[in-house]
């Protein structure tokens, strides 16, 4: 997948900061997450208000939701994966069963919460949970951004920090906080356009 980025105004604000010894700005972050977990696969999202958002300004033209199919890594790393045995030729194999799931990017330009109603949203039997990322800053123009509300900044070693994601329930109604960005990741059975493969099933007992 690939993500655009345009600085309109100033020209000067760059993934790193070449002021301060190229520490990340938010939007660095935020690309990365995006590239993790965002597959090259983009799907159709529709979705309405009701009466009781209280959405401002252009009603749901502040609220921004993009999905894509989750690329086989993240699925692994959110820990979705489960072990499958197979007896074959008097030899027990086991290999990963790996869901499908889908990812979805929110972006909220409201000043207020917006909470989205997970009843809409495929999801899973056998995979009770999603992961949620919740990206916020002190105000608009800050160069601080909190994942999860901890603040993301490069070890004393030069490392990039974590992204510890929450896990939150699929029937848990997904609160988006003002002026912030969701990511979350979803497993669901069955789904054939976003379907994993592993390796193929010939591979497998060779």
């Amino acid at each position: 997948s690939v993500m655009g980025r345009q600085t309109l105004i100033g020209f000067n604000y760059s993934l790193l900061d070449d002021e301060n010894n190229y520490e990340p700005n938010p939007d660095y972050y935020i690309t990365l997450l995006y590239k993790r977990l965002m597959g090259e696969r983009v799907l159709n999202v529709s979705w309405s208000a009701t009466p009781n958002d209280n959405l401002g300004g252009d009603d749901k033209r502040n609220i921004r939701v993009y999905a894509h199919c989750t690329p086989f890594a993240a699925i692994e790393s959110e820990g979705f994966s489960r072990s499958f045995y197979s007896m074959r030729n008097a030899v027990q194999w086991n290999f990963p069963v790996i869901p499908s799931a889908i990812s979805l990017v929110i972006l909220n330009f409201e000043d207020s919460i917006v909470t989205i109603d997970p009843s809409y949203i495929p999801t899973s039997k056998r995979w009770s949970h999603r992961s949620e990322y919740h990206f916020t800053a002190p105000d608009i123009f800050s160069r601080i951004v909190l994942l999860n509300e901890i603040m993301l900044k490069v070890t004393d070693t030069g490392a990039l920090p974590e992204f510890l994601s929450v896990s939150k329930n699929n029937d848990t109604p997904i609160k988006v906080m003002p002026r912030s960005i969701v990511f979350l990741v979803i497993p669901i059975e069955d789904l054939s356009v976003c379907e994993q493969v592993t390796r193929p099933e010939k591979d497998l007992f060779r």
